[in-house]
């Protein structure tokens, strides 16, 4: 699913371990994005990222933000 908003795209996927998305912001400055699980207790198999925020996922940095250049 890609879902485009104001800030940016959404991208969600299917895992095993269930939906992730990856999301692209492109109107905050600086170019980055986030990845995105659901809520802890939440189903993560039927989460709908279009009704629910996601929770970050942060890598071994202690950030959320995955930054690039075009």
């Amino acid at each position: 699913m890609l879902k485009v908003v104001h800030n940016g795209r959404y991208y969600e996927y299917d895992t095993p371990q269930g939906k992730r998305v990856i999301v692209e912001h492109i109107n905050d400055g600086v170019l980055h994005t986030h990845a995105g699980k659901p809520k802890d207790g939440a189903n993560p198999y039927t989460y709908d990222f279009k009704k629910e925020r996601y929770s970050n996922i942060y890598g071994s940095n202690n950030d959320h933000h995955i930054y690039y250049n075009k």
